[in-house]
């Protein structure tokens, strides 16, 4: 290997996505550098590996490395350029915050790692703002008193190129004043918050809401709470955004919607650092407490216990019981007995509409449109009146162009008002459809209500024979947005019941598409429910075979990976195996190259595991 190679190596590696591929692809080139003796690359194949270690939550491995770039850095300096220099102190960052996660690195060890980044800091004559923010944090996670005065140095620091982004400084401050109980001054500086990041402004939105819930401000809660849905990332489950959500949910009458959060999380497969699992099981147990439902008390119970090992483990490392505190409080949350109406903006425009009423003025500031702000609707005296009242063609244009703008709410209005008309005139079929496309626009919008809508349209499809593939589609769409309402009974209803009427049919070979289709579904729910794991593995594998039969490589990809995870579940590990690998070659022809790579994180970490050590070698040649 020459540096030219190398080069491009690590480039390629840079673009991978983080996990045990990139890891093995980054410690390989490490190792390459090395025996080829291409000096002028080991600082940044070393950055590099530090990286890919700390995005996949191996502290350990990423203090060793990055002690050794440190004693690099010191022994050969001229190695490093103006961008391996600046990565480094970007990375001291990285590296401090994972030591404090984890409770095997130990305070003198977490203390000495922030002497020595200031010290070098100092050296380097860059801003000391990290620094004060790393001592901010230590101080915040051991309950020390001195957590304000650290807070004040780093809100009084000069800015420095090497600070975090403005959206995170807010988050951070946020999330200590809503752990101190200072609700007001969290809604306060959370509304200051408008920047955004990969974290923002979700987090602060979920703490504005929680903050406002346990101030007395239902309003503002539910208000801010809609605003943290319609600003959520696809993957928010490494910060405290979800678990407020979880613990708001099931403190405010939603339990069973907590519960579907906290269940979809116990099936991710890669885990949270040991600190942000011991924060979210503390939300959890807060919020189960409060909600005093006897049927999670198990789950209330399992929780205590994890937390109960964690929280030892922090407090043995801190000297401090900073965490026993916070589980015993929130072991002993009072029940709550409050409910947050999150329906309330739905359920108006749904009467609205239902009334053809024009679209009330309370709800034109709230539409969720997309990125970049909200969409204002039409004032109501601008409003179709045709559409209102004709033949419903006028209402379903309208809802076309909001959707067309993203103004989900307003689609929603109209496409009831087409399934009203269409309905009344006796087009089922046709109102169907304007249901589930107005439930769909709810869903878009962050809208629970959304369910309701399903419910309408199926039977209406059906009594309007509409064909068969539609209406799975319609329940495809329904059954998640069910389950995380707890209200999924009448999709299993439903797809059982057509899933029997198919096996009545005699033309059986033309209905595989279609009985793979409904079977991946009620696989797909029952496993959101955590409903007979048995049955629900069957169906996700017969429609593996029954999509292959059809030719859909993804479709039979995505049914394998869904029963590899069910079948993991189930403890049966070679089953899972099987599955895995399906899926991983299904993918692998369909050329998905991001769902090739999570479900091969996924199974390269079965496969080390359960001891299958010469596959994981070929997997990771693979990948």
């Amino acid at each position: 290997m020459n540096e030219q190679e190398a080069f491009s190596e690590l480039r390629r590696i840079s673009s991978m996505p983080y996990g045990q591929a990139r890891i093995l692809a980054a410690e390989r080139v490490v190792k390459d550098i090395e025996t080829h003796q291409l000096d002028r690359l080991l600082p940044v194949g070393l950055l590099d590996l530090v990286e890919a270690y700390t995005f996949a939550d191996e502290t350990m491995s990423t203090l060793a490395t990055f002690a050794r770039i440190l004693r690099l850095y010191d022994s050969r300096p001229e190695l490093f350029d103006a961008v391996d220099t600046r990565n480094l102190y970007w990375e001291y960052k990285w590296v401090v915050n994972d030591a404090i996660d984890y409770p095997q690195v130990t305070a003198a060890q977490v203390e000495a790692l922030i002497e020595d980044m200031e010290r070098r800091y100092r050296l380097a004559g860059l801003g000391l703002g990290p620094v004060r923010t790393a001592r901010f944090l230590w101080a915040s996670h051991r309950g020390d008193p001195e957590v304000w005065q650290r807070l004040q140095e780093v809100k009084t620091e000069p800015g420095s190129q090497q600070d975090d982004c403005r959206a995170c400084q807010i988050g951070t401050e946020v999330n200590t004043l809503l752990d101190a109980g200072r609700y007001e001054e969290t809604i306060a500086l959370a509304r200051t918050q408008q920047w955004e990041c990969n974290q923002e402004p979700w987090n602060t939105r979920t703490a504005m809401a929680l903050a406002a819930f346990y101030a007395g401000d239902d309003e503002l809660a539910v208000h801010a709470y809609k605003d943290a849905l319609a600003s959520r990332d696809d993957e928010p489950h490494h910060n405290r955004g979800e678990s407020r959500q979880i613990e708001l949910l099931a403190s405010s009458g939603h339990v069973e919607e907590a519960v579907h959060l906290i269940r979809e999380a116990e099936h991710r497969p890669t885990p949270e650092p040991p600190r942000p699992a011991l924060l979210r099981l503390l939300h959890i147990i807060t919020g189960l407490s409060a909600a005093g439902d006897e049927r999670y008390e198990p789950l209330r119970q399992r929780s205590i216990d994890k937390a109960r090992e964690l929280a030892a483990a922090f407090d043995s490392r801190n000297g401090t019981t900073r965490y026993a505190q916070m589980l015993d409080a929130a072991i002993n949350t009072p029940v709550s007995g409050r409910h947050l109406d999150f329906d309330a903006r739905a359920r108006q425009l749904l009467a609205a509409s239902s009334a053809g009423e024009p679209l009330p003025a309370s709800l034109d500031d709230d539409g969720v449109a997309g990125p970049g702000g909200q969409t204002p609707p039409a004032p109501p005296a601008q409003q179709d009146e045709a559409g209102l009242h004709g033949d419903g063609a006028g209402a379903w244009a309208k809802a076309e162009e909001a959707l067309g703008q993203q103004d989900y709410l307003r689609a929603a209005y109209y496409y009831q008002r087409a399934a009203l008309i269409a309905r009344d005139a006796g087009f089922l079929e046709r109102a169907g459809a304007a249901y589930a496309e107005a439930a769909q626009s709810l869903n878009a919008a962050g809208e629970g209500l959304a369910s309701s809508l399903f419910a309408k349209a199926v039977p209406l499809l059906r009594a309007g024979q509409a064909p068969a593939d539609i209406v799975a589609a319609v329940l495809e769409a329904w059954a998640p947005v069910a389950c995380a309402r707890g209200e999924a009974d009448a999709v299993l209803t439903h797809l059982c019941q057509m899933l029997e009427e198919l096996a009545r049919r005699e033309d059986q070979a033309d209905q595989t598409r279609l009985r793979a289709r409904l079977q991946d579904t009620l696989a797909r729910t029952l496993f959101a429910q955590e409903q007979d794991l048995e049955e629900a593995y069957k169906l996700a594998t017969q429609a593996g075979e029954d999509f292959a039969g059809s030719g859909l490589v993804k479709d039979v990809a995505h049914a394998f990976w869904l029963a590899g995870r069910i079948a993991v579940a189930l403890g049966r590990d070679e089953d899972a195996v099987y599955a895995l690998e399906s899926a991983f070659e299904g993918f692998t022809i369909a050329r998905c190259l991001t769902e090739r790579s999570q479900i091969g994180e996924e199974l390269l970490a079965l496969l080390r595991s359960t001891g299958r050590t010469d596959r994981a070698e070929e997997l990771i040649k693979a990948l």
